[in-house]
């Protein structure tokens, strides 16, 4: 896709917004892409992944969004169960996602841990009040009716647990790149 086309294609979206068929424009991205959009003046929210063991976007994104009145989209919050596989001892695809998970849990134990890992996801993300709103995908209606319930009684989560979350993520993933940004792509600043 040429430069020249991507321009094209967020003045349609701009254009769209202009003549009222659409309230926001938003961006889907990580790390410095993610950054760019921030900075750019363009967009009302950006959808970016943000999970325990994807926490990069913390160290930037959640407070330049902040700053710019920008909504934040927690893209694959619950981070693919990975935590909970770790724990359970389940292997499953998803392999970086659970290669993190190990490297903090192994850390060493969390003193009062929540047992569900699907409470310690949601409760963290969610104790970022950047965070507008988060995408918990399923396919499974028992899931969702179980998320809903979670969040109505089991929040919010305790500080100390999310202090140890983030020291953590500090500790062993600092230069984890934000999940599901491309690793081959222009810088953005070229992009646009």
């Amino acid at each position: 896709m040429t430069q020249k086309f991507k321009q094209y294609l967020i003045q349609i979206v701009l254009d769209a917004k202009s003549a009222g068929k659409t309230r926001f424009v938003g961006y889907s991205q990580e790390n410095e892409h993610a950054k760019w959009a921030l900075k750019s003046g363009i967009f009302d929210s950006l959808q970016t992944a943000f999970s325990i063991v994807d926490q990069r976007a913390r160290y930037e994104l959640l407070e330049l969004a902040s700053d710019n009145g920008i909504a934040v989209i927690a893209k694959r919050p619950i981070g693919n169960n990975s935590w909970g596989n770790v724990l359970s001892g389940l292997q499953t695809p998803s392999g970086e996602l659970q290669d993190r998970a190990k490297a903090m849990i192994d850390v060493a134990p969390i003193q009062n841990m929540i047992d569900d890992p699907i409470e310690l996801a949601l409760g963290f993300i969610l104790a970022h009040s950047q965070i507008s709103t988060a995408i918990v995908g399923t396919r499974n209606p028992l899931h969702l009716l179980s998320n809903i319930k979670t969040i109505e009684s089991c929040l919010p989560l305790a500080r100390e647990i999310l202090d140890e979350l983030h020291e953590r993520f500090d500790r062993v993933g600092a230069e984890w790149r934000g999940f599901d940004s491309p690793r081959s792509l222009v810088p953005p600043e070229a992009e646009f």
